[in-house]
């Protein structure tokens, strides 16, 4: 069940969206609202919503101040604008905060619903591309994936963390991969890709590609008689002395000692 949180200052808003729909035939969560901007910023970090509909003109914090700090921070959240505001100036700034949808108050239960199931739709569909990532991906991944957070929807968070280590698998090889690189294909911050993969995966973006590279060298010390100097570059790294370093720390042992103990058992 998706999550949808309500920014408003007035309280017959708050306590009216909660009777306007079947929050839950829905597929949705109706979370408890928040009455101004500042209490919303608190709550979306705690409860991380997947949808947020706020109001422009409230106190404390207004709801493009909101709007801009989810595109910062949880570009993954949907937002949209509901107001009595029908400027232009309000509705291109809310465009620049990457705002789904500027809507106008009063917005009837029939509008809702129709919105609510196009949101849905949306979300559904974020989900079955998770699924699929999943699916596809290798067993490590599948192992990475199972230790995502299970309290939260799988939407385009986890999406984006999938999609990320889904890169890094493609091109870890490349010897000047960054995450910059990989931000800039996927349309997102550094900061923000940092924080998805210590959240969902608990490793930094160094971890990630450190680690991956070192199984791709255990394959390769295996199943083929590269030197070890060759093992490091095929995956990616140029310096044979800080590779061995690597894989030490990661697997405990030198790649040759690895490599002897795996022909020993082999032969046995």
């Amino acid at each position: 069940m998706y999550k949808f949180l309500v920014v408003d200052d007035e309280e017959i808003v708050r306590r009216g969206f909660r009777k306007k729909i079947a929050w839950e035939e829905a597929g949705f969560e109706y979370l408890e609202p928040c009455k101004n901007g500042r209490e919303a910023i608190e709550r979306i970090a705690l409860e991380h919503p997947d949808v947020v509909m706020t109001d422009i003109c409230m106190p404390l914090v207004d709801g493009l101040e909101v709007a801009n700090f989810i595109a910062d921070q949880y570009p993954e959240i949907m937002v949209f604008i509901l107001s009595g505001y029908e400027e232009f100036e309000y509705a291109r700034s809310a465009l620049r905060s990457r705002v789904v949808e500027y809507l106008l108050k009063p917005i009837t239960s029939q509008e809702l619903s129709g919105l609510v199931a196009k949101l849905k739709t949306r979300l559904d569909q974020n989900t079955n591309r998770f699924n699929e990532l999943a699916k596809s991906s290798v067993q490590s991944r599948n192992q990475a994936l199972e230790n995502f957070s299970t309290k939260s929807s799988p939407t385009m968070a986890m999406v984006k963390a999938a999609e990320a280590r889904e890169y890094i698998e493609s091109h870890y090889a490349q010897k000047e991969l960054s995450i910059d690189e990989i931000c800039r294909d996927l349309f997102i911050s550094p900061s923000y890709l940092s924080r998805l993969l210590k959240r969902h995966l608990g490793k930094t973006f160094v971890d990630v590609l450190t680690e991956y590279r070192i199984e791709k060298a255990k394959n390769l010390l295996t199943s083929s008689n590269l030197k070890t100097y060759a093992v490091a570059e095929a995956v990616g790294i140029n310096d044979p002395h800080y590779f061995s370093t690597i894989f030490k720390k990661v697997t405990g042992v030198t790649p040759s000692v690895y490599r002897g103990d795996i022909l020993k058992m082999e032969q046995m």
